[in-house]
């Protein structure tokens, strides 16, 4: 059971006059966050070390991100309705690589499972404006692998959504 507790503040003739509602989030201080992820990151490497959703959810936070929503399992894979809660939205006109030709620094993507992998959890990354960053910073370009191409054990290349970030009002 889910429970949420708002507080309403009332004049003297019983009209709300603010509401804090713990939905209603605060802007999240992306270059903080980056900050954050690029001091924890692992060095460039292969691969990472298989904990590329709490890296970025925690680098998000540091920059002030709250959530209600929690990614069933903790898979990367999940967090898509965790990274919408914080304020993100899908980007709906990419569905390729070769659709996300601009990426903006602040954009997270999260990868669905592909074959070859070694389990079923996908993966998440963040955009610095130059590299992107999970649990280890990915010199090697948008896939989390070694080299442009699909690695040995995989028979196709995993499906994406790409999350970008838009402060409150805007």
């Amino acid at each position: 059971m889910t429970e949420t507790h708002i507080a309403y503040t009332y004049d003297t003739d019983d009209k709300v006059l603010t509401q804090d509602d713990p939905h209603n989030h605060g802007p999240i201080n992306l270059a903080n966050a980056l900050r954050y992820l690029s001091g924890t990151a692992l060095p460039p490497r292969p691969y990472g070390c298989g904990r590329c959703a709490f890296f970025v959810i925690e680098a998000l936070k540091f920059g002030g991100a709250v959530y209600d929503v929690y990614a069933d399992k903790g898979y990367a894979k999940n967090f898509g309705p965790t990274l919408v809660d914080m304020g993100f939205k899908a980007l709906d006109n990419v569905s390729k690589l070769s659709d996300y030709t601009t990426p903006m620094t602040g954009d997270v993507v999260v990868l669905d499972e592909w074959t070859g992998h070694s389990g079923p959890e996908g993966h998440m990354q963040m955009y610095d404006g130059t590299y992107w960053l999970s649990d280890h910073l990915q010199t090697q370009g948008f896939w989390p692998w070694t080299g442009s191409n699909l690695p040995a054990n995989a028979a196709t290349l995993p499906t994406f959504t790409v999350y970008r970030y838009t402060p409150p009002g805007q």
